[in-house]
């Protein structure tokens, strides 16, 4: 979670974090930084009933990463973790994210190699040879590199490893 943190331009007024789920990373973020307004969607009714009664100063909607109801260029900073590994076209979230981000992009995906050893060294997914059977997607660091580079040409795309993750930067959205 630091790592997310870190990668968080300091001076923005709003942030957006696509498929939030329970809320847990809007409700460490919003104990470490103060922020105007912070947005968390999600599909689910239940995981945003959990994530609003957890983060009261938060405000929740339910959307699709594919659509969200939201003006062009109306948050500074967007989070989108752990979501588009499950997402039959990731490349149509990427748009609907840098249509509604001014700023930046903070995405993380699961690393396949480091990720699925992690599995099976805790006996999980054996069958499947640890690949998760929600992840309809799977991504190395040079494909994750590569995706976010060939969608996002005029902006700075930064990947680090942080395990058994992926996770990327994309500054100066155009």
């Amino acid at each position: 979670m630091d790592t997310i943190l870190e990668l968080i331009p300091e001076h923005v007024e709003t942030i957006m974090d696509a498929g939030c789920g329970e809320g847990v990373v809007c409700n460490h973020i919003n104990r470490i930084r103060k922020v105007s307004h912070f947005l968390g969607t999600d599909l689910s009714t239940e995981a945003l009933k959990a994530a609003r009664s957890w983060n009261p100063n938060t405000d929740f909607i339910g959307a699709s990463v594919y659509s969200f109801p939201l003006k062009d260029k109306s948050v500074d900073s967007s989070l989108c973790l752990e979501v588009i590994e499950h997402l039959k076209k990731p490349e149509k979230a990427l748009d609907e994210l840098e249509r509604v981000t001014r700023n930046s992009l903070i995405i993380s995906v699961p690393n396949r190699v480091l990720f699925r050893l992690a599995n099976i060294t805790s006996l999980k997914n054996l069958t499947r040879l640890g690949e998760d059977p929600d992840h309809i997607q799977s991504y190395t660091k040079n494909s994750f590199q590569s995706l976010l580079r060939r969608k996002f040409p005029k902006s700075e795309v930064h990947v680090r490893t942080s395990f058994p993750w992926l996770i990327a930067s994309i500054q100066n959205l155009t």
